[in-house]
Order: structure tokens, then C-alpha cells, then sequence
């Protein structure tokens, strides 16, 4: 436990204090943090902000000051470590691999509604690809292929209606 204030030049006062309420403090903190370097580190934190708020006021109750610095720092740390973790997690945690039998089948279920999509009137395909793909709306649809946006919402009905139906007959096979 070797901590390192600000300023060499103290006063007799906050020298005092060091003395008198670091080891108590390091022991409260050490029991409740994993290793002495953390220990070291929130009480060089607790004791720099004490002596600094130390000059700037009157401290009644300079040890419940501490004590209350201290259980924060201690929960600072201890949400940073999670949120660490978390992140690490993210970066660490590999992608999810696909199975050759469920490739397989998405690739099938891709190939069945291209073709349905091709047996839609032209138009039809077009607005629900675009509002499928480019997410456009009904007038920017009606804009893009010569229509009213009346007759865009009734081809992305027809539109869903006949992909829905080959869902449904693709899923009956599996």
C-alpha cells in the first residue's frame, strides 16, 4: 500500500488524515475488490478527491467522506469490469455457422420465390421489390414505375398474397 498524493507540500492536517485513515481504508477496499492493485488504485482516487475537497471545505465527518468515495469507486469499478466483459464478449463470440442442410434450404426457399416473383405482371415484381428491398414508399414506387400509388398498395397486396401462398405450399413440404 504505497499511494502517491498530489503535492508533497501538506498540510500537518491532511497528512493526518492519511496516516490516520489509510490503513482501515486500503483494508475495507482490499476486501472488497480482486487484487492489491485495484485496492491501491481506488484509494489513491478516494484520497486525492478527499484532500482536494479537503482544501476547498470544511470536512465534518472526513472517515464517512471516505468510506462513502470509496463504495463508489468500488461500484465504478465493478460496472466498468462488466461493461468490459460484455464488449469483450462481443468481439470474442464467433459468428454463427450455418449447416449445409439449412443453406441448403434457404437457398431453395430464395430460388421458389424468385420464380414466383417472376410470374408477377412486370410492374407488380417491381414495386415489391422495391418496397421490399429498397423500402420506398408507396408514391416514390408509383413515381419509379409509371403508376398511381392506389395501384402500387393493390400490387404489394396481390404481391404478398401470391409469395404467401408458395410459403405456404414450400413450408407443407418440410
Amino acid at each position: 500500500m504505497h499511494i502517491t498524493l498530489p503535492e508533497n507540500r501538506f498540510k500537518a492536517e491532511e497528512s493526518q488524515l492519511y496516516h490516520r485513515y489509510a490503513p482501515i481504508l486500503y483494508r475495507y477496499i482490499l476486501a472488497r475488490t480482486p487484487n492489491t492493485d485495484i485496492a491501491d488504485d481506488i484509494l489513491h482516487d478516494v484520497f486525492v478527491h478527499t484532500i482536494e475537497t479537503y482544501r476547498c471545505q470544511t470536512l465534518r465527518f472526513p472517515k464517512a467522506y471516505m468510506y462513502t468515495l470509496a463504495q463508489r469507486n468500488i461500484v465504478n469499478f465493478y460496472r466498468r469490469r462488466k461493461i468490459e466483459a460484455h464488449y469483450q464478449n462481443l468481439l470474442i463470440e464467433p459468428e454463427q455457422e450455418w449447416h449445409l442442410e439449412t443453406q441448403l434450404v434457404v437457398e431453395e426457399q430464395l430460388l421458389l420465390i424468385s420464380e414466383q416473383l417472376a410470374k408477377l405482371p412486370e410492374k407488380m415484381g417491381q414495386a415489391y421489390l422495391l418496397a421490399q428491398l429498397e423500402g420506398m414508399t408507396y408514391s416514390k414506387i408509383a413515381l419509379q414505375i409509371n403508376a398511381s400509388p392506389n395501384s402500387v398498395k393493390y400490387y404489394l397486396q396481390m404481391a404478398r398474397k401470391a409469395l404467401a401462398k408458395e410459403f405456404t405450399e414450400i413450408n407443407s413440404k418440410y
